[in-house]
């Protein structure tokens, strides 16, 4: 099981990067042209920042994901009214 939780992890982090350097690769003229930068410059950097972001999302969503499927462990306990809990 553990082996298709690596490629499952390795499938979204890939798809984070994807969408990241699709997103910024294209808007990295524009972000990045007030720079003085070209726009194949701007589209690179734009590109490089992108795998960046998308990489860091797509890892910070797997984490929460696995913080909150994690076995044996208590859930997050909300007390409303003394000695009562939520879960």
């Amino acid at each position: 099981m553990e082996h298709s939780a690596n490629h499952t992890s390795a499938l979204v982090a890939g798809v984070g990067i994807a969408i990241g350097e699709c997103i910024f690769g294209v808007n990295g003229p524009f972000l990045f042209s007030r720079f003085g930068l070209n726009v194949p410059c701007a589209a690179t950097l734009g590109v490089l920042i992108g795998a960046a972001v998308g990489y860091g999302v797509a890892e910070a969503a797997l984490h929460i994901h696995h913080r909150e499927k994690a076995p044996g462990r208590a859930g997050h306990h909300i007390g409303l009214v003394p000695g009562s809990s939520v879960r």
